[in-house]
């Protein structure tokens, strides 16, 4: 994922979520590739992005917003329903809107905790109707960085899981390692509010960071490690992504975490992934996202 870093920039991690919506778009078109981020909704100081709050709004109203969603494999003997959700919108034309513009311009906008109240209301209420089918199945919610920062998202969590009876531990809410570094204390004690009401976390892009180590070791709450779609590929013979992955693994192991593959989309990589005891994977390998909940986990 490439994002240009340019003058009118709101933040350095504007500039990251760029990088990663770009890497995202990339995964999402069977990986291999490189993706530069274009923006398209609208950028800071363009009329386009006054006009966000109304895109979202109208698309909400007109049901333009879905859900897709991705399986997390188990690599062992723990066959488990687990799911990342993500979130998908078309235009007024029927046109699919680039997740990663969305997200950028409503992250830019202060607007992100719509979409992530509206995305997790929707993943609540279907764990509570794969419930009533006999499913026991778990979502993984990616949240913005403006979701970690506002308090009344958790509230919103707590009012929901008691309204409909859902366990809190069907959810694992992810949140970015870029984010955890630079407001450290911010994640550790939104982690810890998530774990009253028994949800769970999980920590993505991991292993990018200079000293994820010690990220990981002040996160002590966090119960998934989702390793760094980067390291991934060519994994089966790329020498220096197998030895961050098995130390990533390592690390993980000692404090009681457990290890998620992203972007896995060929053979050797996943025979790689099974010789370093990783314990779940997902990518294209296994299936892209989709509208229905019917991935065979046997």
């Amino acid at each position: 994922g490439i994002a240009q870093v340019l003058a009118s920039s709101a933040t350095p991690q504007v500039a990251l979520n760029d990088a990663h919506a770009a890497c995202k778009i990339a995964m999402e078109q069977g990986g291999n590739r490189s993706e530069v981020y274009k923006a398209a909704v609208g950028q800071p100081g363009e009329p386009g992005l006054t006009n966000v709050a109304k895109l979202i709004e109208t698309a909400i109203e007109d049901n333009r917003l879905s859900l897709r969603y991705q399986p997390i494999v188990s690599l062992h003997d723990d066959i488990q329903e687990i799911y990342e959700v993500f979130l998908r919108m078309v235009d007024s034309d029927g046109k699919n809107v680039p997740a990663g513009d969305l997200f950028n311009a409503a992250e830019q906008a202060n607007l992100s905790i719509i979409l992530d109240k509206w995305v997790i209301e929707q993943s609540i209420n279907t764990l509570v109707e794969q419930d009533k089918k006999g499913h026991k199945t778990y979502f993984f919610i990616k949240l913005s960085d403006q979701a970690i920062k506002d308090e009344k998202i958790l509230l919103y969590i707590r009012k929901l899981l008691k309204s409909t009876g859902l366990p809190g531990d069907r959810l694992i809410f992810e949140i970015n390692e870029s984010m955890a570094i630079t407001q450290l204390k911010l994640a550790i004690a939104f982690i810890s509010q998530l774990k009253t009401f028994g949800c769970q976390s999980a920590l993505e892009h991991f292993g990018t960071g200079l000293h994820f180590e010690t990220t990981l070791k002040h996160l002590k709450t966090i119960n998934y490690v989702k390793i760094d779609s980067s390291f991934s590929k060519g994994l089966s013979t790329n020498t220096e992504n197998q030895q961050t992955v098995q130390k990533i693994v390592e690390i993980a192991q000692e404090l009681g975490k457990l290890t998620i593959a992203e972007a896995v989309e060929e053979t050797g990589s996943l025979t790689t992934l099974l010789e370093f005891d990783v314990d779940f994977a997902q990518g294209h390998y296994f299936q892209e996202p989709l509208e229905e909940l019917e991935f065979d986990f046997s």
